[in-house]
């Protein structure tokens, strides 16, 4: 089994479409470029549009898409007329740019120095040892070789891509940490885990409790969460990180009270539950069904529960979130 992170200019060419009103300022020409020639796209980030084109192409077959291969065979992929229009005028406008040459001498030679630090990262064992409890998640999914693509437009959204790999990007200034890319090595493949039935009691509880409806609505609608087993997924891959060495539990529940603005408790809940229990369930779905169905995940008594295992964090929700709601 092999890990291998690399750049890809058709990946990156597609989020710098999807990306361009998020575009990172720490290389000024590129910065520039984007503002100058997508100021009149507006879309709305989403890991859809990159499903739309591996359901047509192997990710192989991206990796050696030059920018006209990519201009040419995305708008047969696009799967929402509404905006059709502003994915041609972007294909359009990395033409104009440029965006080929742009990205091979200002970004390619960013990438590939960052690529070398992931790669020492995960020759060490560690990742080895996060992808075997991975896989004990998702006994059902054959993890094969891995392929990490680090991306410089999607800065800072990382996402799944296929079961065997998911992009990611790093900032370019700022030392660089292992941990984090170790865990987030772990939350990506831990994607796509949920049965119907797990996501189903998730959605059904959130209808039912006043706090979980708020938190659940920024999640989706503020933060872009792509679906319904993200709580469960963080829960995971921060008990992975605890169980690997990589983070205390004390620095876990820090990280938690403020992740993504303090919008996750069942995030919270059933990490606690998974560090009561000690091990890795045998089957992860039946046992977060457990906590629903045991009262640890209770409609009526969510924000309570939460608040009981990191006090204040229901008012840091609703501090940062409430005239929103």
């Amino acid at each position: 089994m092999k890990i291998i992170c690399k750049p890809c200019l058709a990946l990156d060419a597609l989020a710098a479409i999807t990306f361009c009103n998020m575009c990172r300022n720490d290389i000024p020409q590129v910065k520039e470029s984007i503002d100058k020639h997508f100021e009149n796209i507006k879309i709305s980030p989403a890991d859809a549009y990159f499903n739309w084109l591996i359901e047509k192409y192997t990710l192989g077959e991206i990796e050696n898409f030059n920018l006209q291969d990519l201009v040419n065979k995305f708008p047969a992929c696009i799967q929402n007329e509404a905006l059709r229009g502003d994915f041609l005028r972007g294909l359009d406008a990395l033409q104009a740019m440029d965006f080929a040459n742009l990205w091979q001498t200002r970004c390619l030679p960013v990438l590939e120095a960052q690529c070398k630090q992931y790669d020492q990262a995960f020759a060490d064992g560690a990742a080895r040892a996060l992808l075997t409890d991975v896989q004990k998640l998702k006994p059902h999914e054959k993890i094969e070789d891995i392929t990490v693509y680090l991306l410089y437009f999607t800065w800072p959204i990382s996402f799944y891509l296929t079961p065997s790999a998911y992009q990611t990007n790093n900032p370019i200034e700022g030392e660089f940490n292992a941990r984090w890319v170790l865990r987030l090595f772990a939350h990506e493949l831990l994607h796509r885990f949920s049965n119907d039935d797990l996501r189903k009691l998730y959605r059904e509880t959130a209808e039912q409790d006043d706090f979980f409806t708020k938190t659940k609505n920024v999640l989706f609608n503020d933060i872009g969460s792509p679906s319904d087993e993200e709580e469960f997924v963080v829960a995971l891959d921060r008990f992975l990180s605890v169980n690997h060495g990589l983070f205390t539990e004390e620095e876990v529940y820090q990280n938690l009270f403020s992740h993504y603005d303090s919008c996750m408790p069942i995030a919270i809940i059933t990490f606690n539950a998974l560090m009561k229990y000690g091990e890795i369930p045998t089957d992860i779905n039946y046992w977060i069904s457990q906590l629903f169905y045991n009262g640890t995940i209770r409609a009526g008594e969510i924000e309570n529960r939460v608040d009981e295992i990191l006090p204040g964090f229901s008012d840091a929700f609703k501090s940062k979130w409430f005239q929103k709601q």
